[in-house]
C-alpha cells in the first residue's frame, strides 16, 4: 500500500509539472487517447480492489497493463520520430519522461499489490467479529 501510495504521490507530482509547464500540443494530441485509457483501466482497477482486495489477478494485470504500457511507448516513439528536430527543448523531453516514468511505475505498483493481495485469506477479514 505504501508502495501505491507513493508511486500516486509520483504521478500527481509529474502531472502537476506537465500543467505548470504544458507539452508540446503535437505530443498531447498524439498520446491523449491512450493515456485516457490507461487512467480508465486504472479506475477500473482501483474499483474492482476496494471492493475486493484480492479480486485481481497479477497476471492479467500485467497483461492488460502492459499491452497498454507498450501501445503508448510506441504511439510516443512514433510522434517523438513525427515531431521536427528542434521542437521539443530538453525541460520538454524531461517533464515528458517523468510522466511516463511515474505512469509505469505506478502500473507497476499495482501488479506488485495484486499479487501480494493474492496471497492474503480476505474472507477472514469481512467477518464481523465482536
Amino acid at each position: 500500500m505504501k508502495s501505491l501510495a507513493y508511486r500516486i504521490a509520483a504521478l500527481v507530482d509529474a502531472r502537476d509539472g506537465a500543467r505548470a509547464q504544458p507539452l508540446p500540443e503535437p505530443l498531447v494530441q498524439a498520446l491523449i487517447e491512450d493515456a485516457r485509457a490507461w487512467r480508465m483501466a486504472l479506475q477500473d482497477i482501483f474499483g474492482s480492489l476496494s471492493g475486493d482486495p484480492g479480486a485481481a489477478d497479477a497476471a492479467t494485470l500485467r497483461a492488460r497493463l502492459g499491452r497498454m504500457l507498450e501501445r503508448l511507448e510506441a504511439n510516443i516513439q512514433e510522434t517523438l520520430n513525427a515531431i521536427p528536430a528542434g521542437t521539443l527543448s530538453l525541460q520538454d523531453a524531461e517533464r515528458f519522461y517523468r510522466l511516463l516514468g511515474a505512469c509505469r511505475g505506478l502500473s507497476e505498483a499495482v501488479i506488485d499489490y495484486a499479487g501480494g493481495a493474492e496471497a492474503i485469506p480476505w474472507p477472514p477479514w469481512r467477518e464481523s467479529r465482536f
